[in-house]
């Protein structure tokens, strides 16, 4: 399939121009324009979106990107890698507007929650009505996503989809846990099932 390519969120792409240092301090020093160039990149964003979706979707019959993820309609894995080192307050004004309209704006939304340092902002991120799900990355050096079901718990909870990179350990840890529906388990190890072992997963977890 042919994905979109990755267009990035509106902060990220702001400090890949301003670098992450010199945008942490505008926040800070000259937050009204940073909050207007944010507006004028969330509507280039939605341009370039509708490009590339034009160019690619007669082949995928939707869309898909860099994630391993597929929907008849206009799909997207929404990031703000930045809003790392940003506090909740800061995530409401800078990057909330953005996410909200670029929501409404697609049919299946997700978003990328990579890292302990973004837990921060997850209430906020549930309360979108139109974000369909979470991606939920720990990062490198925490424990595997199995390891995390409270998060997961509340993601679901908050009537989200959600994805994970797992082991098949790992995805049976959270199936026992959480159950399996409103789950999408990309697991990243090489498993070579026999038709027998298929049959009997299928069997188990449906």
């Amino acid at each position: 399939m042919v994905g979109l390519t990755d267009l990035g969120g509106n902060l990220d792409i702001l400090a890949s121009m301003r670098s992450s240092e010199k945008l942490l301090l505008d926040l800070s020093d000259s937050p009204d324009e940073v909050q207007g160039l944010l507006t004028e990149i969330t509507h280039l964003w939605m341009y370039y979106y509708d490009q590339l979706y034009a160019l690619t979707h007669g082949a995928t019959r939707g869309s898909c990107g860099w994630s391993p993820l597929w929907a008849p309609g206009k799909l997207y894995m929404l990031q703000s890698d930045f809003s790392y080192m940003i506090s909740p307050r800061m995530f409401k004004r800078f990057v909330m507007p953005d996410l909200t309209a670029c929501c409404d704006f697609l049919d299946y939304p997700f978003y990328h929650l990579d890292g302990v340092g973004q837990l921060n902002h997850l209430d906020q991120l549930l309360s979108i009505p139109n974000l369909r799900g979470i991606q939920w990355i720990p990062g490198a050096g925490q424990p595997e996503p199995q390891e995390w079901l409270d998060v997961l718990r509340k993601i679901r909870a908050a009537g989200k989809l959600c994805q994970v990179y797992v082991t098949r350990a790992g995805m049976e840890k959270i199936i026992s846990a959480l159950g399996w529906q409103g789950f999408y388990f990309h697991i990243n190890e090489d498993v070579m099932l026999t038709a027998s072992q298929a049959r009997e997963l299928y069997k188990e977890y449906g």
